[in-house]
């Protein structure tokens, strides 16, 4: 049996704001183990700017997450083929360009330092994974480079218990609250909507986490007469709270503001929760998990900064279940969207790189 290492930063690891991770890194050793590969964790911690990862001599694959390249990166990776020298390296990397995100903050000795490990990673990784790459790379920084998408385990999450005693339309985003997020873009289409006298039935927005945003999303929604009359602000939930909230929403919002950051492509994990939850959801960029048989399920907005029409979110709704019973439907579009969002599929290229060759 093949024998697998999982390696991930122990501080960032265990940090409380990186919940989606632990979810993902757990996933995949499951998957790992389900297709008979020897997986195992290992938590790290870093010593004089090495990671100090252990494996033994009889180990196959180290497989790690997101390890800036740095020069003693290189030493402490070279150490470990030395030691096992059939060992396989495999580096994920869930965002691409790697560090792009604050490469304008870290000093040049360490933009230099990155820079040589970069050059430097072709001799030691085997293969590096990117995860939910919009464009399909071959190769990087002289690596071969296996492309999937964002993956979540289906079996860990539960259908939502449909909750068919309510009245109007519940529209959930659960999320941080960032400037990309772009929800009072769907605020200000409440105040569109609710300004007007024709409109159809109600229509409530609930926000399910917390973020730097989230105070203006509540001034904005006060401002209009709208808080906790039509937009709700729940803050964090959990367990059999957040449970509450899929079973009683109707249709669930991915970004709405992602292209402020240049982005026309998603593939968060928000969206396969969503999916796997049995929702049909709305975002303003392309989705990864769109084609042509998900695509009935999934509402688009413009990518720009106007109100969201809310009538086409009540059109979308009837579209949706005016077909038949909402538990029946909450079935059809976790069925639908199994395919392409379970680790089992998504991860099954690095799956076959581990076991075939």
């Amino acid at each position: 049996m093949l024998k697998l290492v999982y390696a991930v930063d122990r501080l960032s690891y265990n940090n409380k704001d990186h919940l989606g991770v632990v979810k993902k890194v757990e996933a995949q050793i499951s998957l790992f183990q389900k297709k008979g590969i020897a997986a195992t964790l290992c938590q790290y911690v870093w010593e004089d700017g090495y990671p100090q990862i252990e494996i033994e001599e009889d180990t196959d694959i180290l497989y790690f997450r997101r390890i800036e390249p740095s020069v003693k990166m290189i030493l402490k990776l070279r150490e470990l083929k030395r030691k096992s020298p059939k060992l396989r390296l495999i580096m994920e990397i869930p965002t691409y360009p790697f560090g792009e995100e604050e490469r304008e903050k870290i000093s040049i000795k360490r933009e230099i330092n990155r820079l040589i490990g970069e050059k430097l990673l072709r001799f030691y990784i085997d293969r590096i994974v990117l995860i939910a790459q919009q464009n399909k790379i071959e190769a990087l920084y002289g690596v071969p480079v296996i492309c999937v998408n964002n993956g979540i385990d289906f079996s860990s999450i539960a259908v939502r218990s449909v909750s068919e005693n309510k009245e109007g339309i519940h529209v959930l985003c659960v999320s941080g609250c960032f400037f990309w997020h772009g929800y009072e873009r769907f605020i200000e289409g409440l105040n569109d909507y609710y300004k007007r006298h024709n409109r159809e039935e109600n229509v409530y927005f609930h926000i399910v986490g917390d973020g730097e945003c989230l105070n203006d999303y509540k001034v904005l929604a006060d401002k209009y007469g709208l808080l906790d009359k039509v937009v709700y602000l729940h803050g964090r939930m959990i367990g059999q709270e957040l449970d509450a909230m899929f079973d009683l929403c109707d249709i669930a919002l991915d970004c709405l503001g992602a292209h402020r950051k240049g982005l026309y492509m998603s593939s968060s994990l928000k969206t396969r929760e969503y999916a796997a939850k049995g929702l049909p959801m709305a975002a303003s960029i392309s989705l990864d998990i769109q084609n042509e048989k998900t695509d009935k399920y999934i509402l688009m907005f413009p990518a720009d900064e106007s109100a969201i029409n809310i009538e086409e979110v009540v059109d979308f709704y009837h579209r949706i279940y005016d077909e038949g019973e909402k538990t029946v439907i909450a079935e059809q579009i976790r069925n639908c969207f199994y395919p392409y969002c379970d680790w089992e599929f998504v991860f099954d290229g690095v799956v076959d790189y581990i076991v075939l060759d």
